[in-house]
């Protein structure tokens, strides 16, 4: 547990500096590295598989500041699709379960084909960000994924529709969905 704690702060402190190259600044960064060490308290619970731990963890860290760049600005960064893609790879590698590639493919034609009929709704990061997170699931877990991710999904948008605080034409980031129903799908 120790190890995911420390590895959680210095990876949160590693992210908030690659953000800051990118233009990228949190507005809360004590509150990003906060609950990535929560999580990674989570996870240690969870897994007794270090080095995935330790994937997983960095696999966290990694959603929360997508969903913190998402939620602000509309957008994810390739960069971090990037490290997720490659958490996944490692995540594989340690499992030695290939078969995650496949899950990995259908989430990108999945989320592809949603992004064409949703006419934008869905970008370019949200659909490299699900080939990376698929890289992460046997594909009877990924039914799970998608079911927090679009369940979740669909419920603050209600809200928020039912509240006026956005209009059917308005974009909703869609990242933060992503990483919350992979979260949930992994610790579950």
């Amino acid at each position: 547990m120790v190890l995911n704690i420390i590895f959680a702060i210095f990876f949160s402190l590693f992210i908030l500096y690659v953000n800051n190259k990118i233009k990228y600044k949190h507005d809360y960064p004590k509150l990003f590295i906060g609950i990535s060490v929560a999580l990674s308290v989570a996870i240690s619970l969870k897994l007794t598989n270090q080095p995935q731990g330790l994937i997983i963890t960095g696999l966290f860290t990694v959603l929360i500041n997508i969903t913190l760049i998402d939620f602000k600005c509309l957008e994810i960064p390739n960069t971090y699709n990037l490290i997720v893609f490659l958490f996944g790879v490692i995540n594989m590698l340690i499992l030695k379960d290939f078969s995650m590639i496949i899950t990995g493919i259908i989430s990108f034609i999945l989320f592809f084909i949603i992004a064409i009929f949703s006419r934008g709704a869905l970008g370019g990061g949200d659909i490299k960000l699900a080939l990376g997170l698929g890289l992460f699931f046997k594909l009877s877990a990924y039914a799970s994924f998608l079911m927090y991710t679009f369940g979740v999904g669909a419920l603050i948008a209600t809200v928020l529709l039912i509240l006026k605080k956005k209009n059917r034409k308005d974009k909703i980031a869609f990242g933060p969905f992503m990483a919350l129903g992979a979260i949930l799908a992994i610790l579950m």
